[in-house]
């Protein structure tokens, strides 16, 4: 079988985004390209939702969605929070719909509701320069204009919104990878300090279950590695890792991908986080979504409850 090349030639205009950014350009009619809408569901009763208490924060927006079922059936709803941003013709890039948000409600009775709050952060709202018009190397902008919040039941279907004005522009560089370079000072110190390695602290690697991550004794745990087990635990750490006989580590053996749950092993080699792109991705299965923040939210969530139960990932 020959291998088969992919182009990345879509940028930001994945999924949804393409299909409602392109619509309102006027490309083509929604309703003939779309029978679903990303983010559609289908339910045995009603809901109706309602925006209240939009206040802006100067660093954050907040505001409450009240939920009522208005059916004669039990049931959960989803908000669904979007933004559109401004755009400026042959300027940054932008899709006109954006998911920032999600919450599902608590089981509702009939007739009964529920308020969910929610903040969003003006920052998450920034849009990546990457044909450098605004920044040297690449890097976040946040462009002053018009933004819009919206809830809707799908990326298409707006059920409220509200609008706000960004008076100021605030950009975030980010250094270009092309301008790297070895510096060979940070690698060749003879005055530097090496780590302690070998210590005999008598600490085990089960004993470090929950302690935060700023604790400092972690040093100390460290300090028993040996060079030779570092070396090990890196070269030797695909689909698995070696036991490490200093800090008391049992070896672990990882299966690939989140097909990896229906085995015995005790890690997880997931959540596989890339996007739908194609419906012909042979991995789609194991993807969550076409969108980068439901992905994100859901894989964290996978990610914090296995480590509730004590398994990584």
């Amino acid at each position: 079988m020959k291998p088969v090349n992919i182009t990345f030639t879509e940028g930001i205009y994945l999924g949804y985004k393409f299909y409602e950014t392109a619509a309102e350009e006027g490309l083509f009619n929604y309703d003939d390209m779309v029978q679903y809408s990303f983010g559609h569901g289908l339910s045995y009763t009603t809901f109706t939702q309602e925006m209240q208490n939009f206040t802006d924060n100067g660093d954050s927006i907040s505001f409450d969605v009240t939920v009522t079922n208005t059916g004669d059936t039990a049931g959960k709803d989803v908000v669904e929070i979007y933004y559109t941003p401004p755009y400026y013709n042959g300027g940054i890039e932008k899709a006109s719909v954006n998911l920032i948000d999600f919450e599902k409600t608590e089981l509702l009775e009939p007739g009964q509701s529920q308020t969910l709050s929610f903040t969003v952060y003006k920052e998450d709202m920034a849009s990546y320069d990457s044909n450098r018009i605004k920044t040297e190397n690449g890097g976040y902008v946040l462009e002053a204009g018009e933004y819009t919040i919206s809830i809707r039941s799908d990326s298409h279907t707006v059920i409220a919104e509200e609008r706000y004005v960004m008076d100021d522009e605030t950009r975030e560089q980010i250094a270009s990878k092309s301008t790297a370079h070895y510096d060979p000072t940070l690698y060749d110190d003879p005055e530097a300090e090496m780590p302690t390695t070998g210590a005999d602290n008598g600490l085990k690697l089960e004993d470090f279950t929950g302690v935060d991550y700023e604790d400092p004794s972690w040093d100390d745990l460290l300090d028993q590695l040996t060079v030779e087990e570092m070396v090990e635990l890196v070269n030797l750490g695909g689909f698995q890792t070696i036991a490490v006989e200093s800090v008391d580590k049992a070896r672990t053996l990882d299966s690939d991908g989140l097909t990896g749950l229906n085995d015995w092993y005790i890690g997880v080699y997931g959540p596989s986080m890339n996007i739908h792109r194609n419906p012909f991705n042979g991995r789609n299965f194991e993807y969550y979504s076409e969108d980068g923040v439901l992905s994100g939210k859901m894989a964290a969530q996978t990610v914090n409850a296995a480590g509730e139960h004590g398994v990584y990932t």
